[in-house]
Formats: structure tokens, C-alpha cells, sequence
């Protein structure tokens, strides 16, 4: 005889709690994110008054700084964000 097993009724709330975990960890990452956009764009490369802009070596200093300052906050940004959901995953699938 093969018996079924009848569903677990706490199955849904289950899926409520997992999905609300991962729903705070998403928020904090993009709050994280966020942050960390806001500080780049108020920090981001100029060029002073007394350097001539026009001089080619300016202009690739400049290109190559804000290159630089471009990935640097993207590393910044992205890899506790991407951490943090990988940690979340594990920690709401045990919750769960």
C-alpha cells in the first residue's frame, strides 16, 4: 500500500518566514547600496580651476581617476551586498 502523506500545515507559514527573511535581507542590501551611491556621487573626481582641462595628460589622469573611483565603489557597493544575500539564503533556509 502506498500511503500519501497529507500536507504539512505549517507549510505555509513556512514559506511566509523565508520569504520575509529574505525580503529584510534584500532591503538592507539595497539600503546598503544605496548608501554607498549617495557617498560616490558626493565624492566623485573633479577637475580644479588652476589645472587646464584641455591638456590630453589631464584628460587621462582624469578618465583613469574616475575609472578607478568608478569600480572602486562598485567592489564597495556590490560585494557585502552580494555576501550578505549569499548569508541570508543559508540563514532563512535553516530558519525555515
Amino acid at each position: 500500500m502506498n500511503q500519501q502523506q497529507p500536507p504539512q500545515a505549517n507549510e505555509g507559514r513556512r514559506g511566509r518566514l523565508r520569504s520575509g527573511c529574505l525580503m529584510f535581507s534584500l532591503a538592507i542590501a539595497l539600503a546598503w547600496a544605496g548608501v554607498v551611491t549617495i557617498h560616490a556621487i558626493n565624492t566623485w573626481p573633479h577637475i580644479p580651476m588652476d589645472v587646464s582641462a584641455g591638456d590630453p595628460a589631464t584628460q587621462a589622469a582624469f578618465r583613469s581617476v574616475v575609472q578607478r573611483h568608478v569600480f572602486g565603489y562598485a567592489i564597495i557597493a556590490l560585494a557585502p551586498v552580494m555576501l550578505a544575500m549569499l548569508l541570508a539564503r543559508f540563514v532563512c533556509r535553516k530558519q525555515a
